[in-house]
């Protein structure tokens, strides 16, 4: 098995070294290892667990919620429809938010047709 530093692991996920004990504090990574010195080591499993973080966290996903979910999958199959409750959960609250968003970008979209029409009566106008 692979062994890496949590300096490594840090370059590997441009996570800093302080977000990473943070997520291993709150409990999101599974019991990370030591060595006889007391260093973190952390293995191939820590890092697909990391990535898998890094991919919830990118959604917007509260670390509560992250947390409850990586509970979830550590107790077992039986918890397989409570997890799929919460990403559907996470799912329709990124749904509003993009709709949201979308409602955003068409009074932006608004205001830059305005602005066209500005600079063509301007335009029109010194050309008169």
């Amino acid at each position: 098995m692979t062994y890496y530093s949590i300096n490594e692991i840090s370059e590997m996920t441009n996570l800093s070294p302080s977000t990473l004990r943070y997520y291993e504090k709150e409990g999101l990574i599974p019991v990370i290892e030591r060595d006889k010195n007391g260093v973190r080591v952390y293995n191939e499993t820590n890092l697909e667990c990391i990535q898998f973080i890094m991919v919830l966290r990118s959604t917007n996903m509260p670390i509560i919620d992250i947390k409850q979910y990586v509970k979830l999958f550590h107790q077992g199959e039986e918890t397989i429809h409570h997890r799929k409750e919460l990403i559907q959960s996470h799912k329709e609250k990124v749904e509003i938010e993009i709709a949201e968003r979308k409602k955003y970008l068409q009074r932006i979209e608004c205001t830059l047709d305005y602005y066209e029409a500005m600079e063509r009566r301007s335009r029109r106008m010194k050309s008169s």
